[in-house]
């Protein structure tokens, strides 16, 4: 789990209203990838929760640990919570799990640095630091990177494919190199992609998205594509306000918006049928009623339908598609 899904899973763990003193308590970036993170979170499993408590326990005491010998004091900690041969289990797995973060150091520093140390470095070396960032971190260390070398850094992106572990040690030591970080030996997962230049953009500015975008359509229309489907899927017409959505939907045939809502989230059916007219409404509730079978493949076309409406709406500025890092909305 990222540190943002980790914190979502938590705040689901701990209850509201010490969810709510918490997040208040967080830098408003950091609020809004966790609350990204808790929207988008499955169900957590008890075990889950436990370790991540576990994780928490332990992370808290972090400056005792200095003191009073760190795996101690954990040993000390854990045993108030555990059994004994569970103690030694969990403490492996904690120090495991924190020397298994690629690039971990460099969220020690503001992203406006680590885009300077960057700023010399191939566009594959940036692409390769940057798709072991969570979403946000990585939105605003590529908005530190010159736009003329935006574009470039976005495409590598898009075709990166799992680094070895030689990669991903070389790029760490640059980046330690460049931060004055301690070196630390990591070792390498799969990350990079379109899915996740799609999140990074989700979490851009507009102006940052617009520019990525351009240029990687320029250097790879199919990529480009293929990259702004993944940033808006149907699920995500509930991000939309009424009118917006009204404007997507409110014109779309009823046995294609019946085909489309076939099997969709209770809660997103009911904002997509109070944004068409009654009669369209009746239609598709009608369809939707027969509890008929419908293929997989006929569902996905209906919904890239109305998602491509969407997106075209959003280009030409008749809705808004609102981003993680929109801040200049006006609502």
């Amino acid at each position: 789990m990222t540190g943002p899904q980790k914190a979502a899973a938590l705040m689901l763990t701990i209850g509201k209203e010490t969810a709510a003193k918490v997040l208040a308590d967080l830098p408003e970036q950091e609020q809004e990838q966790v609350v990204a993170a808790i929207s988008q979170l499955d169900m957590v499993e008890r075990q889950e929760q436990q370790l991540l408590m576990d994780e928490v326990l332990v992370s808290m005491r972090a400056q005792q640990f200095a003191v009073r010998g760190s795996r101690e004091y954990a040993h000390e900690l854990l045993s108030e919570f555990h059994p004994p041969q569970e103690v030694e289990r969990i403490l492996d797995r904690l120090v495991e799990n924190a020397a298994s973060t690629p690039f971990l150091f460099a969220r020690d520093h503001e992203p406006k640095q680590v885009a300077q140390a960057l700023a010399n470095e191939s566009p594959q070396l940036v692409a390769l630091v940057l798709s072991h960032f969570p979403a946000g971190f990585a939105a605003s260390v590529l908005a530190g990177i010159a736009p003329e070398k935006q574009g470039a850094v976005a495409l590598r992106l898009a075709r990166t494919e799992a680094p070895t572990p030689e990669m991903v040690s070389v790029a760490e030591r640059v980046l330690n190199d460049a931060l004055g970080a301690s070196n630390r030996n990591e070792r390498a997962v799969k990350r990079g992609g379109v899915k996740d230049l799609a999140a990074i953009l989700n979490s851009s500015d507009r102006q940052t998205e617009k520019t990525i975008l351009g240029l990687l359509s320029v250097a790879d229309e199919d990529l480009a594509q293929e990259t702004r489907s993944l940033m808006f899927v149907f699920e995500d017409l509930s991000r939309l306000s009424g009118p917006d959505l009204e404007k997507v939907v409110g014109e779309v045939d009823p046995g294609e918006l019946s085909m489309a809502l076939k099997g969709v989230r209770a809660d997103l059916q009911a904002a997509v049928l109070s944004a068409v007219s009654e009669r369209i409404r009746a239609a598709v509730e009608d369809e939707l009623s027969l509890e008929q079978p419908k293929r997989r493949a006929d569902v996905e076309r209906a919904q890239a339908k109305i998602v491509a409406r969407a997106l075209e709406l959003d280009e030409s500025g008749e809705i808004i598609i609102q981003r993680t890092a929109d801040a200049d909305v006006v609502v």
